[in-house]
């Protein structure tokens, strides 16, 4: 039996969380939107950990993407992130315990860049 390293697991529930979302979004009303953009902040959290974890830079226990990257990149791993993910921040735990109430415009534009930085942290760990 072949063991999976943490680093890929992590990637495996990102692409897991990317495609809840997408499954969520194509089939709720958009006023239950808040769930698909949980699964989406989770798909970059868990992907941000992944890379991390590959190179064995520790982390404190958080959902912030802005401090994943910043960890990052104070340990000089490069990473090009579209700087509009990090408004999936307050999908992270708010989104789980209340209603924000608000309306994400453009959905779609926001996994497509979920899922052009899974690909890339794939790339980068050697998956694909």
């Amino acid at each position: 039996m072949e063991y999976m390293k943490q680093y890929e697991i992590l990637v495996k529930k990102a692409k897991d969380d990317y495609n809840t979302a997408k499954l969520v979004f194509n089939n709720i009303e958009n006023s239950n939107i808040d769930i698909a953009l949980f699964h989406l902040q989770q798909a970059v959290e868990k992907s941000l950990k992944a890379l991390l974890v590959f190179n064995k830079i520790e982390f404190p226990k958080t959902h912030k993407l802005d401090i994943l990257i910043d960890i990052l990149t104070e340990n000089n791993v490069k990473l090009e992130i579209s700087k509009e993910l990090i408004v999936l921040n307050e999908y992270a735990v708010e989104a789980r315990y209340d209603y924000i109430g608000e309306i994400f415009d453009d959905f779609t534009t926001i996994a497509i860049k979920v899922q052009e930085l899974i690909e890339n942290i794939e790339k980068m760990v050697g998956i694909i």
